[in-house]
C-alpha cells in the first residue's frame, strides 16, 4: 500500500487465477474514516479483457484488512493481516 493523498491509496497485488495465469495489478483504495476505528474503501480495476472489471470494498485498520470482491467470472473475499 502506497499513501497518494489524503484518503487516496494505492496497492499492488500479484495474483492468478485458475491456478494458470498469474498477473500483476494496481487498484485505488478511496479511504474513509469509519466510526471510530478503521477506514471503508470501494473501487474497481479493469483487468483485461480475460477477467474484466473487478469490483471490491472492505474495511481496514492499522493492522487488517478484508475485503469482498467480484467480477464477470468470479467473486470472495480476502483478508491479509499485518506480520
Amino acid at each position: 500500500m502506497t499513501h497518494e493523498t489524503n484518503s487516496l491509496y494505492q496497492a499492488r497485488f500479484r495474483a492468478s487465477f485458475a491456478g494458470i495465469f498469474r498477473f500483476n495489478y494496481t487498484a485505488q483504495f478511496e479511504m474513509q474514516p469509519h466510526d471510530t476505528m478503521g477506514w471503508e474503501f470501494d473501487g474497481e480495476a479493469n483487468l483485461g479483457k480475460l477477467l474484466g472489471m473487478y469490483y471490491y470494498e472492505g474495511r481496514a485498520t492499522t493492522t487488517n484488512l478484508t475485503s469482498t470482491y467480484r467480477s464477470k467470472d468470479d467473486h470472495g473475499t480476502f483478508e491479509m493481516e499485518r506480520p
